[in-house]
């Protein structure tokens, strides 16, 4: 384990690192607190790839030593991922300049010496070797404009979904619409920042270039108030970035929570309620359930229920449950959909769009009732509502009780009103 002597500390750089000369001093000033630079840390490549521009991320790593006063060090400009020779090191140490560390950032690579000897000569005068150092960020510009291009086509995609979305109940929760929506600003800031900061990058070579072209300079500096911009965007785009990724999170946890569970079978579904089911209603040992059918790559499961979260604002859970069969009394099919609302004025507007859905005529076309007959009002105990309709062997049945609706389809030989009573029941809750 190590020291506190020994344990290294990481700082990031309050200037860019292209300004030679302001990077120079600020090694210079940690030396003389007594903290000398030992190497680059491995955050550089990091964030490096993540923020496409990193002159302005330049992280050091520092160790507590006794304060060097008269150090200086020197930034050499070096072509990339080439790392200095021995017969390299041997000239500059014959100058009095020891090697320190081979600094590869996203633009520039540099190698960094230091000396104790104030008589020392200067490692390099050649101005043009800052070239050598120096990449157009190619790969850069190019991750900025699959950025945007990204953005794009996924607000795209956002506004299909979002469009279908707002006709239909689907997803409620305002949790869900406005967290897309800010997700989307968040992007679209992160995104600007980045490019700002990106061009700034580009604006600070381009002054560098200038200084080495016009003046010959070999150690060149940039405005005092750059830095502090990029500083300041970098720090936004991280914390824009991470609020946008943390916020995804939630609406991606949200969405699965929401999304429904199908075929589940009777035997493993638990509710809060006493399912009422056709082996019940059969009332002997007999029953067989319909085995499931498979015709290709359909497949139809029966005596099976789904279950959906939040389908529509005003529901807070739905089953639906699927049951057919065979027993004593013939085949039977009975239907289930289950409500939770998230009130006793929800639950009375639901009930009323159950049955004036059933009612309407375009329904009644297609289903099991050609008469269109009205649903009929009786008093059941345990319902506020309870409504019927029946022609033949086909039954619809509709009631409430409290925050729950029920809507069930029922299609055999039993006569339904013998278990008006287990119906009501399953709008209590279990205690």
């Amino acid at each position: 384990m190590k020291s506190k002597q020994e344990a290294l500390i990481t700082k990031w750089a309050p200037v860019n690192i292209l300004d030679i000369r302001r990077t120079e001093t600020w090694l210079e000033h940690m030396a003389a607190r007594g903290l000398i630079y030992q190497r680059q840390s491995s955050w550089n490549t990091l964030l490096g790839e993540f923020f496409c521009t990193v002159p302005h991320l330049f992280l050091a790593q520092f160790q507590k030593k006794e304060p060097q006063i008269s150090r200086r060090y020197r930034l050499v400009p070096a072509p990339k991922n080439q790392r200095p020779s021995p017969e390299q090191l041997e000239l500059y140490a014959h100058s009095g300049w020891q090697y320190v560390d081979f600094i590869d950032l996203f633009y520039a690579s540099f190698l960094l010496f230091f000396s104790d000897d104030p008589g020392a000569l200067e490692p390099y005068t050649d101005p043009d070797s800052f070239r050598l150092a120096y990449r157009f960020p190619v790969r850069g510009l190019a991750v900025v404009l699959l950025l945007f291009v990204g953005f794009d086509v996924l607000y795209q995609v956002l506004d299909f979904v979002g469009g279908g979305s707002a006709s239909s109940d689907g997803l409620p929760a305002l949790l869900t619409a406005w967290g897309g929506t800010i997700c989307q600003i968040l992007a679209l800031l992160f995104a600007l920042s980045v490019l700002v900061n990106f061009f700034l990058d580009l604006r600070a070579i381009r002054l560098i270039q200038q200084q080495i072209q016009q003046m010959q300079a070999a150690r060149p500096t940039l405005p005092d108030r750059l830095f502090p911009a990029q500083k300041a965007l970098t720090l936004a785009s991280g914390a824009l970035f991470l609020a946008d990724l943390a916020l995804s999170a939630v609406l991606i946890v949200l969405l699965v929570v929401q999304l429904p569970r199908t075929d589940i079978p009777l035997s493993k579904l638990e509710t809060d309620f006493d399912l009422l089911t056709l082996e019940e209603m059969d009332g002997d040992n007999g029953w067989t359930p319909s085995r499931d059918l498979e015709a290709g790559r359909i497949h139809v499961r029966f005596n099976v229920a789904d279950i959906y979260n939040h389908p529509s604002q005003q529901i807070e859970k739905q089953y639906y449950i699927n049951q057919r069969g065979s027993g004593s009394s013939g085949r039977s099919i009975m239907e289930t959909d289950y409500y939770l609302t998230e009130g006793p004025q929800a639950a009375q507007d639901l009930l009323d769009d159950l049955v004036q859905d059933l009612q309407s005529p375009e329904n009644d076309r297609n289903s099991d009732f050609p008469n269109q007959p009205f649903f009929q009002t009786e008093i059941v105990p345990g319902s506020e509502e309870f409504l019927v309709r029946r022609e033949g062997e086909n039954w619809d049945v509709v009631a409430l009780e409290g925050d729950r609706v029920l809507a069930l389809r029922y299609s055999g030989a039993l006569d339904l009103t013998d278990w008006y009573g287990e119906i009501a029941a399953m709008l209590t809750p279990n205690s």
